[in-house]
């Protein structure tokens, strides 16, 4: 008989607090092609942009646009890189709030509601899971602000969260 899986979830309770913690799931292809990517981008860059201040008939404002574009890029992937690496959402419910922060996440604020305004809590099937097989969708579509398997409606908006696990999780997590 295989043994029963529990899941990926952390489930923390006490008395009127709920806290569920979903770690992003790890795709070590990634996490490998975008280390690789960075380290030759990083010194080839550097090195470009020292040899533009030293090179005499440079414009002044050429270095200032490579640096902006090497430090946007950087940024970009490097982010991505810290969230598959140590990525997680935390779920916080309590008597008033639902709140959802993405911890790992550089520059991302918590998104706090008012529990009583959200309506018709559901799992859903997660599109990308369906159009990448490997499961790319949680670590690098997950950063986007709206991705996840579970949903609810909060005015006029359908707010998606928990991107990480699949729908079977998504329902437990909704019966609990």
């Amino acid at each position: 008989m295989e043994p029963l899986y529990n899941g990926r979830a952390v489930i923390n309770e006490s008395s009127g607090h709920i806290e569920i913690i979903i770690p992003t799931r790890k795709v070590y292809f990634f996490i490998i092609v975008f280390c690789i990517w960075l380290i030759p981008f990083g010194i080839g860059g550097t090195v470009g942009i020292i040899a533009m201040f030293l090179a005499p008939d440079v414009p002044v404002f050429a270095p200032i646009i490579a640096l902006l574009f090497l430090g946007a890029i950087v940024t970009f992937v490097g982010r991505m890189l810290w969230w598959m690496i140590a990525g997680k959402e935390v779920i916080e419910i309590d008597y008033n709030t639902l709140q959802i922060t993405r911890k790992g996440l550089l520059f991302s604020k918590p998104w706090v509601y008012d529990i009583k305004e959200c309506r018709d809590f559901r799992s859903i099937d997660n599109p990308f899971t369906n159009a990448f097989p490997l499961m790319i969708k949680s670590s690098v579509f997950s950063i986007a602000a709206n991705t996840g398997t579970i949903a609810f409606d909060y005015g006029m908006k359908t707010i998606k969260f928990a991107g990480a696990i699949d729908e079977a999780k998504g329902n437990t997590l909704l019966i609990c």
